[in-house]
This record gives structure tokens, C-alpha cells and sequence, in this order.
């Protein structure tokens, strides 16, 4: 969420365990994009899928259902 990120806490929305970075790299680079959009993560500066999982993974970001 906007909060959780503005306060450091991550991008975790309704509960559940927060995915992976190799479970994150299972998806296409637009999957991650919209994940990113839809936790409010800035994706600025991830050039490439490695660092958009990464990115995700630190803002404990729930894969999609």
C-alpha cells in the first residue's frame, strides 16, 4: 500500500506470505511492472526482470491470484 511504503513497511495488501524473489521471477517483466504499480512501488531505475523481482520481494509484494 501508499502507507506501508511511504513508512518503510512494504507493499503486503490482505494478508498472506509475501512472494519470494525466485517465486517474483517466475513472472513476465509486465506482471511485475503492474505488481509494482499496484503497491505503489517506484520501479525507477530497475533495468532488467532481476531487478524488478528484487525490488518486489524487498516490499514483501503478494503474488497475484
Amino acid at each position: 500500500t501508499a502507507a506501508g511504503t511511504a513508512a518503510g513497511g512494504g507493499g503486503a495488501v490482505g494478508g498472506g506470505t509475501p512472494a519470494t524473489e525466485a517465486q517474483l521471477c517466475t513472472l513476465r517483466v509486465p506482471e511485475l511492472i503492474g505488481l509494482a504499480r499496484r503497491h505503489g512501488v517506484d520501479s525507477t531505475g530497475c533495468v532488467d526482470k532481476a531487478d524488478l523481482a528484487a525490488l518486489l520481494a524487498s516490499r514483501s509484494v503478494l503474488l497475484p491470484v
